[in-house]
Formats: C-alpha cells, sequence, structure tokens
C-alpha cells in the first residue's frame, strides 16, 4: 500500500510541474496588446494673446479736454439752468376806486387769493394795468390778459343742501340734529253724567 501512495504522489507532483511550465510558457509567448485607439492627446495650449491695434489718435482731440479743466479758476459753466414756466393767475375780483384801483387774483403757486394794485408782482411779472373785466399782467419782453370771466377758471363748488321736507298744514318745523321733542299738553277733562233722583221704593199696605 504504502508503495502505491508514492508512487501516486509522485504522479501528482510532476504532473503539477508540467502544467505550471506550460503555464509560464503560454504567458511568456503571449503577443502584446494592442494600444487603444484614442483622440491624440492634447497639445498644450499656449496663452491667447489678444493683438490690438494701436490707433494713433491726433493731438487736436484733446483740446476739448484741456479747456475743461476742473481746476482751471477761469472755467464758466457751458449751460444755464433753464427757467420753469409761470403758470398762470386766476382773477375773481375787481374794485374800481378812485385812484387806486385793486383786483383780487389767486397765486398759482401758494392758490391764495390775495389783493394787488399796479405795480405789485405776481406770477413771474408785474401787474401793468386794471381794466372793469380783466387785468394786464407784464412777464419779461410781453404782456399777457386774465379775464374775470375765464372759463378756465375753477369754481367754488356749492354745499349739497338736503331736500326740503314736505310739510303738513299746522304742522311745526324741527330742529334738524335730534328728535322731535313735543310740548306736554294738559290732561283731557272727564266729564261726568248727572246722577237721577232715586225715588224710594213703594211699600204695599198689608191687607186688613
Amino acid at each position: 500500500m504504502s508503495k502505491r501512495l508514492l508512487l501516486l504522489n509522485v504522479l501528482l507532483v510532476s504532473g503539477a510541474a508540467v502544467f505550471s511550465v506550460q503555464l509560464v510558457r503560454t504567458f511568456l509567448a503571449a503577443p502584446p496588446l494592442p494600444s487603444p485607439r484614442g483622440a491624440p492627446p492634447p497639445q498644450a495650449a499656449g496663452p491667447a494673446t489678444e493683438v490690438r491695434a494701436r490707433v494713433s489718435v491726433p493731438l487736436a482731440a484733446y483740446d476739448g479736454v484741456a479747456s475743461k479743466n476742473l481746476f482751471n479758476p477761469s472755467r464758466s459753466e457751458a449751460g444755464t439752468a433753464s427757467v420753469a414756466p409761470t403758470s398762470k393767475p386766476f382773477l375773481y375780483g375787481i374794485v374800481l376806486k378812485d385812484g387806486a384801483p385793486a383786483a383780487f387774483l389767486e397765486d398759482p403757486v401758494t392758490k391764495k387769493v390775495t389783493s394787488y394794485k399796479i405795480g405789485d408782482s405776481l406770477a413771474g411779472g408785474q401787474l401793468e394795468r386794471i381794466e372793469a373785466d380783466r387785468v394786464v399782467i407784464r412777464r419779461g419782453e410781453g404782456t399777457f390778459e386774465v379775464l374775470l370771466r375765464d372759463p378756465q377758471k375753477p369754481r367754488a363748488v356749492a354745499a349739497a343742501q338736503p331736500p326740503a321736507a314736505s310739510r303738513q298744514p299746522g304742522a311745526q318745523p324741527q330742529p334738524a340734529g335730534g328728535p322731535a321733542v313735543r310740548a306736554p299738553q294738559p290732561p283731557p277733562t272727564l266729564f261726568r253724567r248727572p246722577q237721577l233722583p232715586v225715588a224710594p221704593p213703594v211699600r204695599n199696605a198689608p191687607d186688613s
């Protein structure tokens, strides 16, 4: 038995050795694997440079900048502030006195009605003439008129009055703002019926 086991072990070891040798030869004799097909390696991009053409500017173009120097003491403002146009006032009344006429006009800025005389300043101008139905104001080199009955003049809104209540004949008006208070009336007079005289009862005489 021992010989058989020894022979079997020798066969197994020799077979394993042969298998190992064949495996090593297979790996050594195998051809190299082909390289994978891919995109070519990216090339290192160099720093992008922007080429800008230099435009030559003549020196005469900077004359305007030199003339508007902020630190120049003789520098003056180029433009002037425009004056907002003044609106037209409204005429509400005229008083014609001997030698001292007056006009009541509403200032378009303050919205107040004030009495003005000839020569007073008003609405950016000066009151030049007062007539029966208009006034003349001089503003700058020209004049304009303000009519007493100007259709553009705002009218005062009258307060709404409650409708008149229908009155019955003999009814007294009731004060508004509270319930009606009735005047005390005398109590009604009681009339008593006159008492009639009561007749005495009649007694019958007894029969004899």
